[in-house]
């Protein structure tokens, strides 16, 4: 098992993660997650696919 501050910093990290998807994630840019410098990715990698109501965040 992990020490304490190690869970607390994953955590963080996944957080993160979570709420960079939350902002970046609509379908005004296509489902895309968005590179670094807040463009689609040119490959379609972060893109995704087959969003339905129940699996989109809706605003």
């Amino acid at each position: 098992m992990a020490p304490d501050g190690m869970k607390r910093e994953i955590a963080a990290a996944l957080a993160a993660v979570a709420d960079r998807m939350l902002a970046n994630v609509t379908g005004a840019n296509g489902w895309n997650a968005l590179d670094a410098d807040g463009r689609p990715d040119a490959k379609g990698l972060l893109k995704m696919w087959n969003v339905r109501w129940r699996s989109a965040w809706t605003r």
